[in-house]
């Protein structure tokens, strides 16, 4: 009697515990446990899915590595605040497939977002997925989100209270970049001016490196998004990262060969 007992409480325990509570006073979650499931076929539907038990964990900051079939996370959220909207972000943008899965009078809706979904069909307009959750005060709502990418997949997500946050995230996210590309950007210039006027090969491979790895990190960072490029996306990747390689062996071996002759 008092095993079972026990049981039955650490089981309702343990389904409390998988919610993720929303309350007046939070602004962003970031920490949190989630359920999921990997569908190593790529074949399963969500009426399928909904069915598993989803008895594996996982923190929402999550790395996988490179897997060649679908991650299903589920998501239990309960809302204690007084606000109907909820806002789930996903921070990395190079998912080829990021969809939420919402039941609405007994039926899957799917928002889709991804590399391939245009920025004016997602339920924000932001490169990364962002999906905008309506949740009655004092009611618990059950979501599936499907994942899958040609490259490891790894990411992180969020859960914010407003829009506003999500806004502000971009925003700063945006600013570094244009910090990161404004200082390779004159890193560039100024060593095109040394290989100009000093004639050294050694200035050219440092710019050709400078110009193919920012290639990559534009490609990486999803920006490619905005200029309606996502097609792209991986032929950026393939030409960018041999050529990358290439110059910073070949600047390393002339730097290398520099030092030798000048200490000798």
């Amino acid at each position: 009697m008092n095993l079972q007992f026990f049981v039955i409480l650490l089981y309702c325990f343990t389904s409390l515990s998988a919610s993720i509570i929303i309350d007046n006073n939070d602004y962003e979650i970031n920490k949190f446990k989630l359920p999921y499931f990997y569908d190593e076929t790529r074949s399963l539907k969500i009426d399928q899915i909904e069915k598993f038990d989803f008895d594996q964990k996982t923190n929402n900051q999550f790395t996988f590595g490179y897997l060649k079939g679908n991650l299903w996370f589920r998501f239990d959220i309960t809302n204690n605040s007084n606000k109907d909207e909820i806002i789930l972000h996903m921070t990395e943008p190079f998912f080829d497939e990021v969809n939420l899965f919402e039941l609405i009078q007994n039926r899957w809706y799917k928002h889709q977002s991804g590399l391939h979904i245009d920025l004016n069909l997602r339920d924000m307009y932001d490169i990364s997925a962002v999906f905008v959750l309506k949740i009655k005060p004092g009611t618990t709502k059950r979501y599936y989100v499907q994942t899958y990418a040609k490259f490891a997949q790894f990411g992180e997500f969020k859960i914010y209270t407003n829009r506003a946050f999500v806004t502000n995230y971009r925003l700063f996210i945006n600013s570094l970049y244009i910090f990161f590309f404004g200082s390779l950007f004159m890193v560039i210039i100024f060593n095109l001016f040394l290989y100009i006027r000093l004639k050294e090969k050694i200035y050219l491979y440092y710019v050709s490196y400078i110009f193919f790895h920012t290639i990559f990190v534009i490609g990486f960072s999803g920006l490619t998004i905005y200029c309606g490029l996502s097609n792209l996306h991986y032929k950026i990747h393939l030409i960018s990262i041999p050529f990358l390689i290439i110059f910073l062996i070949l600047f390393e071996t002339v730097q290398n060969f520099v030092s030798t002759s000048n200490s000798s």
